[in-house]
């Protein structure tokens, strides 16, 4: 099981409001994400942090299948994730300027969790 962070972009799907009546969501698979991998998802601007973490139900979902209530930006993409919600961190628990001091870089495609960076957020998320 890999770590991940996933980016979104409030203004291509509004993760924030999907989330308050979803448990799962979909998302472009751009890295080698697999069943049971955990994902903390980093929502961009306004919010600029990590706001929840799920885990991959499951991988390799054509476009053609995401119905358009997701609001999945840009459907020519050729693979999806489906994630499951499992926790909802409260407002300013990993704002990224500290997940940046703590080795993350620019949240800009999915990328693997380990080292420093793993180590913080395991540190805070233990404490919640």
């Amino acid at each position: 099981m890999t770590k991940w962070m996933i980016p979104c972009n409030v203004k291509n799907f509004n993760v924030v409001e999907h989330f308050k009546n979803e448990k799962t969501a979909f998302f472009k698979r751009n890295r080698a994400l697999t069943v049971g991998d955990e994902v903390y998802i980093y929502v961009a601007k306004p919010f600029s942090e990590v706001k929840y973490k799920g885990h991959v139900i499951k991988t390799g979902i054509p476009a053609n299948e995401i119905d358009k209530k997701y609001g999945v930006p840009r459907g020519e993409e050729k693979s999806f994730i489906e994630v499951e919600l499992d926790k909802v961190f409260p407002d300013g628990t990993f704002p990224g300027k500290d997940l940046m001091n703590h080795g993350l870089g620019q949240v800009v495609n999915q990328q693997i969790i380990r080292g420093k960076i793993e180590e913080y957020i395991l540190a805070i998320e233990n404490k919640l």
